[in-house]
């Protein structure tokens, strides 16, 4: 039987993101935190994903830059689905273990 990548169901909130982020190794760059790690996750069935790349980061959707910010915390906290942030539903993702 093949497993689904998602079948852990990881869950995270904002303060898990962060720690997983290691932002807090880099505290100079509050304003505008490292992507330590690309990551991939479902939300409403459909599969993200993030990564920086020409110059940007970006969140991914069936190889389409949907929304793109040269800040990382940026694009996190802006809107992106229905007037909500990556932020503001993080914990109804799940992330890829």
């Amino acid at each position: 039987m093949v497993l689904n990548k998602y079948d852990a169901n990881v869950h995270m909130n904002w303060s898990e993101f962060t720690t997983w982020q290691r932002w807090d190794e880099f505290p100079e760059r509050e304003d505008n935190p490292p992507l330590t790690q690309d990551f991939s996750f479902l939300f409403d069935g459909e599969e993200y994903y993030c990564d920086f790349s020409f110059d940007k980061f970006h969140i991914w959707k069936d190889n389409e830059s949907i929304k793109d910010n040269s800040n990382f915390l940026l694009l996190l906290t802006t809107p992106l689905f229905e007037e909500q942030s990556f932020k503001d539903l993080i914990q109804n993702f799940i992330f890829e273990d």
